[in-house]
């Protein structure tokens, strides 16, 4: 069953999986760079022992990286596809027990109570821009709510050109947001220091790609 005016459900059949992947190559010197931004937010430090929450994980590429840079790393990777979670299972068995997968529609519901917090840092990749608006602000406060102090939201993602016209029925027409609704969202939810990098422009959907980052304040920085 499928929520009205949400995305992503496509991403449960194997068909439209399949086309992604064999898409990839194309995409792959754009995704390093929001790849390298996102490891570019965590700490210097690759022998600290970090907890991370990849949502929207897929076949866990994202998860990948940031387990091979941070040895002492674990990670829980949140998605709903079946198909990339078999994909992603294989992809990340060497790591053992220092990750797991849950099963989780972000369209819908609250957030599932076995994925305790707090983490050190909350990743997402071309996943977020699939929820409306109004739930991606409500998941920008439920992330901020699980964050270790000092702790960062850090989402690689799609955004709409703020002039886009989208043919009638067009799904992105009904889910995108443009990077300054995106920045608003984490202003609200009291990120700190939010920031877009990585940016590259996609015109086949009217928009860009980007990195959007806040941060949690220590209470020490929250006191000054």
């Amino acid at each position: 069953m499928t929520t009205p005016g949400a995305g992503g459900y496509e991403w449960q059949t194997a068909e439209h999986v399949d086309r992604y992947t064999a898409r990839l190559q194309a995409l792959t010197a754009e995704r390093k760079a929001g790849f390298a931004g996102i490891l570019g937010e965590l700490p210097a430090d690759k022998e600290v022992p970090l907890r991370i929450t990849d949502l929207g994980a897929g076949d866990g590429a994202v998860a990948e990286l940031v387990l091979d840079t941070y040895p002492r790393a674990e990670a829980v990777l949140v998605d709903f596809s079946p198909v990339m979670m078999d994909k992603g299972i294989k992809r990340m068995r060497r790591f053992g027990k220092r990750y797991r997968y849950l099963t989780w529609d972000m369209n819908v519901g609250a957030w599932p109570l076995d994925l305790t917090g707090p983490f050190d840092a909350i990743v997402s990749s071309a996943a977020v821009h699939h929820l409306q608006n109004d739930r991606k602000k409500w998941l920008a406060a439920a992330v901020f709510a699980r964050l270790t102090e000092g702790g960062v939201y850090a989402n690689y993602d799609l955004f709409r050109n703020p002039d886009a016209a989208y043919p009638a029925g067009e799904i992105h027409d009904r889910t995108l947001a443009t990077i300054d609704e995106a920045r608003q969202f984490l202003t609200d939810a009291r990120y700190s220091d939010v920031s877009v990098t990585a940016r590259s422009a996609r015109p086949s959907h009217q928009g860009e790609v980007a990195l959007i980052v806040g941060r949690k304040q220590t209470m020490t920085t929250a006191a000054k």
